[in-house]
Protein backbone atom coordinates (compact mmCIF):
# COMPACT_ATOMS: atom_id res chain seq x y z
CA UNK A 1 0.00 0.00 0.00
CA UNK A 2 0.97 3.91 -0.74
CA UNK A 3 0.00 6.67 0.78
CA UNK A 4 -0.11 9.45 -1.60
CA UNK A 5 -0.28 13.66 -0.73
CA UNK A 6 -1.53 15.83 -3.51
CA UNK A 7 -1.19 19.54 -2.88
CA UNK A 8 -3.40 21.48 -5.53
CA UNK A 9 -1.27 25.09 -6.47
CA UNK A 10 -2.71 28.86 -5.44
CA UNK A 11 -0.69 30.59 -7.48
CA UNK A 12 3.18 31.22 -7.07
CA UNK A 13 4.50 31.09 -3.45
CA UNK A 14 6.90 33.86 -2.49
CA UNK A 15 6.39 33.56 1.68
CA UNK A 16 4.47 36.63 1.66
CA UNK A 17 1.02 35.73 1.88
CA UNK A 18 0.13 34.26 5.44
CA UNK A 19 -2.85 32.60 4.42
CA UNK A 20 -0.57 31.02 1.76
CA UNK A 21 1.86 29.91 4.15
CA UNK A 22 -0.60 28.75 6.35
CA UNK A 23 -2.23 26.58 3.14
CA UNK A 24 1.29 25.09 2.85
CA UNK A 25 1.97 24.47 6.82
CA UNK A 26 -1.44 22.61 7.06
CA UNK A 27 -0.49 20.43 4.06
CA UNK A 28 2.96 19.53 5.63
CA UNK A 29 1.30 18.84 8.97
CA UNK A 30 -0.77 16.57 7.86
CA UNK A 31 1.62 14.69 5.38
CA UNK A 32 3.19 14.01 8.45
CA UNK A 33 0.30 13.06 10.19
CA UNK A 34 -1.17 10.69 7.48
CA UNK A 35 2.23 9.29 6.84
CA UNK A 36 2.61 9.89 2.87
CA UNK A 37 5.09 7.70 1.25
CA UNK A 38 4.86 10.18 -1.64
CA UNK A 39 3.80 13.51 -2.29
CA UNK A 40 2.75 15.66 -5.53
CA UNK A 41 3.00 19.17 -5.78
CA UNK A 42 0.41 20.67 -8.90
CA UNK A 43 0.86 24.06 -10.21
CA UNK A 44 2.37 25.12 -13.44
CA UNK A 45 3.97 28.46 -14.89
CA UNK A 46 1.23 30.63 -14.16
CA UNK A 47 3.09 34.42 -14.14
CA UNK A 48 4.18 35.79 -17.29
CA UNK A 49 6.29 37.93 -14.96
CA UNK A 50 8.19 35.07 -13.73
CA UNK A 51 8.45 32.75 -16.74
CA UNK A 52 10.22 29.78 -15.43
CA UNK A 53 8.96 29.91 -11.87
CA UNK A 54 5.93 27.15 -11.46
CA UNK A 55 3.84 26.94 -8.43
CA UNK A 56 4.32 23.67 -7.78
CA UNK A 57 8.44 24.54 -7.77
CA UNK A 58 7.95 27.72 -5.34
CA UNK A 59 5.68 25.55 -3.23
CA UNK A 60 8.83 22.53 -2.83
CA UNK A 61 11.43 25.57 -2.11
CA UNK A 62 8.84 26.04 1.16
CA UNK A 63 8.00 22.71 1.98
CA UNK A 64 11.46 20.41 1.04
CA UNK A 65 12.49 20.90 4.67
CA UNK A 66 9.00 20.00 6.15
CA UNK A 67 8.87 16.80 3.90
CA UNK A 68 11.55 15.25 4.50
CA UNK A 69 11.47 11.42 3.65
CA UNK A 70 8.75 11.74 1.73
CA UNK A 71 9.08 11.43 -2.30
CA UNK A 72 8.39 14.65 -3.99
CA UNK A 73 7.03 14.83 -7.71
CA UNK A 74 6.06 18.57 -9.62
CA UNK A 75 3.44 18.79 -11.69
CA UNK A 76 4.26 22.29 -13.62
CA UNK A 77 1.74 22.19 -16.74
CA UNK A 78 -1.50 23.18 -15.44
CA UNK A 79 -3.30 26.52 -15.33
CA UNK A 80 -6.23 24.94 -13.82
CA UNK A 81 -7.51 22.68 -11.39
CA UNK A 82 -8.94 20.31 -14.25
CA UNK A 83 -5.20 20.42 -14.85
CA UNK A 84 -4.29 19.70 -11.69
CA UNK A 85 -5.73 16.13 -11.60
CA UNK A 86 -5.46 15.81 -14.93
CA UNK A 87 -1.77 15.90 -15.20
CA UNK A 88 -0.97 14.37 -11.50
CA UNK A 89 -2.47 10.98 -12.61
CA UNK A 90 0.86 9.90 -13.76
CA UNK A 91 2.42 10.22 -10.32
CA UNK A 92 -0.36 8.30 -8.82
CA UNK A 93 -1.15 4.50 -8.23
CA UNK A 94 -4.33 2.83 -7.98
CA UNK A 95 -3.98 -0.49 -6.28
CA UNK A 96 -6.37 -1.63 -4.11
CA UNK A 97 -4.78 -0.96 -0.92
CA UNK A 98 -3.40 2.39 -2.19
CA UNK A 99 -4.80 5.74 -0.54
CA UNK A 100 -4.46 9.57 -2.19
CA UNK A 101 -5.12 12.03 -0.05
CA UNK A 102 -5.77 15.41 -2.36
CA UNK A 103 -5.50 19.01 -0.15
CA UNK A 104 -7.08 22.31 -1.63
CA UNK A 105 -8.73 24.99 -0.44
CA UNK A 106 -12.20 25.23 0.65
CA UNK A 107 -14.20 26.39 -2.46
CA UNK A 108 -13.05 23.75 -4.85
CA UNK A 109 -13.60 20.34 -3.55
CA UNK A 110 -16.56 19.75 -5.55
CA UNK A 111 -15.33 20.55 -8.60
CA UNK A 112 -11.88 18.44 -7.70
CA UNK A 113 -13.93 15.74 -6.87
CA UNK A 114 -15.76 15.42 -10.18
CA UNK A 115 -12.91 15.92 -12.11
CA UNK A 116 -10.87 12.56 -9.72
CA UNK A 117 -14.45 10.54 -11.60
CA UNK A 118 -13.84 12.03 -14.57
CA UNK A 119 -9.59 11.86 -15.35
CA UNK A 120 -9.14 8.57 -12.81
CA UNK A 121 -11.96 6.70 -13.00
CA UNK A 122 -13.24 7.55 -16.46
CA UNK A 123 -16.96 7.56 -15.23
CA UNK A 124 -19.74 8.95 -17.11
CA UNK A 125 -21.70 12.36 -16.46
CA UNK A 126 -24.53 10.68 -15.46
CA UNK A 127 -22.40 8.22 -12.76
CA UNK A 128 -20.58 11.29 -11.23
CA UNK A 129 -23.74 13.37 -11.08
CA UNK A 130 -25.39 10.47 -9.11
CA UNK A 131 -22.69 10.93 -6.06
CA UNK A 132 -23.30 14.83 -6.20
CA UNK A 133 -27.18 14.21 -5.77
CA UNK A 134 -26.99 12.22 -3.04
CA UNK A 135 -24.74 15.24 -1.20
CA UNK A 136 -27.03 17.80 -2.28
CA UNK A 137 -30.10 16.51 -1.63
CA UNK A 138 -29.81 17.68 1.97
CA UNK A 139 -30.02 21.57 1.15
CA UNK A 140 -32.76 21.01 -0.50
CA UNK A 141 -34.59 19.48 2.60
CA UNK A 142 -33.34 22.38 5.32
CA UNK A 143 -32.48 26.19 5.69
CA UNK A 144 -28.92 25.99 6.53
CA UNK A 145 -27.34 29.00 8.25
CA UNK A 146 -23.99 30.60 6.85
CA UNK A 147 -21.80 28.22 9.64
CA UNK A 148 -23.22 25.35 8.20
CA UNK A 149 -22.96 25.99 4.60
CA UNK A 150 -19.23 27.02 5.69
CA UNK A 151 -18.91 23.80 7.60
CA UNK A 152 -20.06 21.81 4.82
CA UNK A 153 -17.40 23.18 2.48
CA UNK A 154 -14.80 22.27 4.78
CA UNK A 155 -15.83 19.08 5.09
CA UNK A 156 -13.80 15.91 3.52
CA UNK A 157 -15.49 14.29 0.42
CA UNK A 158 -14.19 10.47 -0.57
CA UNK A 159 -14.74 8.33 -3.11
CA UNK A 160 -13.01 4.55 -3.17
CA UNK A 161 -9.30 5.35 -2.53
CA UNK A 162 -9.90 8.99 -2.75
CA UNK A 163 -10.22 12.00 0.33
CA UNK A 164 -10.30 15.62 -0.61
CA UNK A 165 -9.29 17.53 2.20
CA UNK A 166 -10.52 21.05 2.02
CA UNK A 167 -8.80 23.45 4.01
CA UNK A 168 -10.72 26.64 5.27
CA UNK A 169 -8.43 29.24 3.50
CA UNK A 170 -11.39 31.57 2.55
CA UNK A 171 -14.06 32.39 5.47
CA UNK A 172 -16.95 34.14 3.82
CA UNK A 173 -19.96 32.78 2.10
CA UNK A 174 -19.10 35.52 -0.61
CA UNK A 175 -16.12 33.19 -1.76
CA UNK A 176 -18.23 30.13 -2.33
CA UNK A 177 -21.05 31.54 -4.03
CA UNK A 178 -18.37 33.55 -5.98
CA UNK A 179 -16.97 30.02 -7.28
CA UNK A 180 -20.05 28.37 -8.94
CA UNK A 181 -20.87 29.96 -12.22
CA UNK A 182 -16.81 29.36 -12.79
CA UNK A 183 -17.50 25.91 -11.21
CA UNK A 184 -20.77 24.97 -13.06
CA UNK A 185 -18.56 26.38 -16.45
CA UNK A 186 -15.29 24.65 -15.82
CA UNK A 187 -16.90 21.09 -15.56
CA UNK A 188 -19.21 21.84 -18.61
CA UNK A 189 -16.27 22.24 -20.28
CA UNK A 190 -15.04 18.80 -19.69
CA UNK A 191 -17.61 17.47 -22.56
CA UNK A 192 -17.41 20.35 -24.78
CA UNK A 193 -13.83 21.52 -26.43
CA UNK A 194 -14.77 24.92 -27.24
CA UNK A 195 -16.08 25.84 -24.20
CA UNK A 196 -12.77 24.50 -22.73
CA UNK A 197 -10.87 26.48 -25.15
CA UNK A 198 -12.73 29.84 -24.28
CA UNK A 199 -11.80 29.01 -20.55
CA UNK A 200 -8.83 28.41 -20.98
CA UNK A 201 -7.88 31.68 -22.72
CA UNK A 202 -9.81 33.69 -20.58
CA UNK A 203 -7.44 32.18 -17.84
CA UNK A 204 -4.33 32.73 -18.88
CA UNK A 205 -5.87 36.59 -20.14
CA UNK A 206 -6.20 36.79 -15.98
CA UNK A 207 -3.21 35.49 -15.28
CA UNK A 208 -1.05 38.48 -17.12
CA UNK A 209 -0.39 36.31 -20.46
CA UNK A 210 -1.82 38.02 -23.87
CA UNK A 211 -3.74 34.59 -24.94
Amino acid sequence: MTKYGVLLGYGLFDGKNAKYRGYLDAFAALAKKQRFDRVVLCGGKTSPGRPYDSESGTARSYLEGKLKGKVIEIEDRSFTTAQNIRFAKKFLGFGRKDQITIFCDNVRPFKTMWYVMHYWYGLRRGQIQDYFVNFALPFYRKHYTTEEIGNAYSANLEYKGVTIVPYRMRERIEDAVGQIPASVLEIIALYDKSLETKLMRSTRIKFGFRR
